[in-house]
């Protein structure tokens, strides 16, 4: 991808976001800190409110405990990442939305893609 730079993405992935609560979330807080690793909602350390928010009664209690998986980012471990552009555009839009209250600018968006087509 012409102009983009890989280099910025990983600090950009691991940098936390104040969200709602108060607490800070980053993209490694739902998507692994190895983006080749899949992760699992209630087994790791994947915080609740990065799938569910904040619930309006401030407990986590009533929701589902499901094992919902994140499958590997980097396409090197799943093949089928970034192959979608809807699917693609859909969750940067949902991701960005919630930890920089903000839709991420293509210039970011290109340096996490590029960032991660170069993990093996």
């Amino acid at each position: 991808m012409p102009g983009s730079r890989p280099t910025a993405a990983r600090p950009f992935y691991f940098s936390g976001h104040r969200v709602e609560d108060g607490s800070e979330l980053s993209c490694a807080s739902c998507h692994h800190e190895d983006p080749r690793r899949e992760q699992f909602a209630h087994h790791d350390k994947m915080p609740c409110r990065a799938c569910h928010g904040m619930p309006d009664t401030g407990s986590f209690e009533d929701i589902p405990k499901i094992r919902r998986q994140f499958l590997p980012l980097a396409p090197s471990a799943n093949s089928r990442r970034f192959t979608d552009e809807w699917f693609v555009e859909k969750w940067f839009r949902k991701n960005c939305g919630l930890l920089l209250k903000r839709d991420c600018t293509p210039v970011e968006k290109g340096d996490v893609i590029t960032w991660l087509l170069t993990l093996q």
